[in-house]
């Protein structure tokens, strides 16, 4: 076993029986479900775990994300939606599940109501980098290749060094036609 491997069984072991203890903690059913879905790369395993964290506190924005998340991770879209949107809900002043919903609202096709979720990430910390490349993204899925272009400018003056703005902004460059653009960036 590699040493991680063995300290995740451990702490595996120890969540499972502080559950069986105390089966409605809030804190231990989520730490149990963090560590099958970022740990141990078990969404599946996690997803009972963030569904009782959920009922515990219906209010618990990091449960919510969580729970959309690992269901995102199974494919389960329009329920990891909901999960997304009730997370962000609860925590409209942090980006992080509102760039979430809207990551995921691109996957599935709906730019324009993932304009919405990256407007409100960026209006809860403006100029978060992950939100703008989303932007971006969104506006490439209504083929707004100026607005794309824009997002991607943003992002790569506030991460300059990433070479993914980098890249989509050439893609946002060949599609306005600007060909050497593109290759410079």
């Amino acid at each position: 076993f590699h040493y991680n491997e063995k300290a995740y069984a451990k702490a595996e072991q120890a969540f499972k029986k502080a559950i069986a203890i105390a089966p409605d903690n809030i804190v231990f059913n989520l730490d149990l479900a963090d560590l099958y879905a970022n740990n141990l790369k078990k969404p599946e395993a996690a997803l009972p775990y963030y569904s009782k964290a959920t009922e515990l506190g219906p209010k618990h924005a990091g449960a919510h994300h969580g729970k959309g998340m690992v269901l995102w991770k199974l494919k389960k879209m329009g329920e990891a939606e909901s999960s997304l949107r009730k997370a962000a809900e609860l925590s409209p002043g942090s980006p992080i599940s509102w760039q979430a919903l809207g990551a995921l609202l691109v996957e599935q096709n709906k730019s324009d109501a993932a304009l919405v979720a990256f407007q409100n990430a960026l209006k809860a910390q403006a100029g978060f980098s992950p939100a703008l490349m989303g932007k971006g993204d969104a506006y490439l899925g209504l083929g707004d290749m100026k607005q794309a272009l824009s997002a991607y400018q943003q992002a790569s003056k506030l991460a300059p060094k990433d070479a993914m703005a980098q890249l989509k902004m050439g893609m946002a460059y060949q599609g306005l036609g600007r060909q050497s653009d593109a290759e410079a960036a």
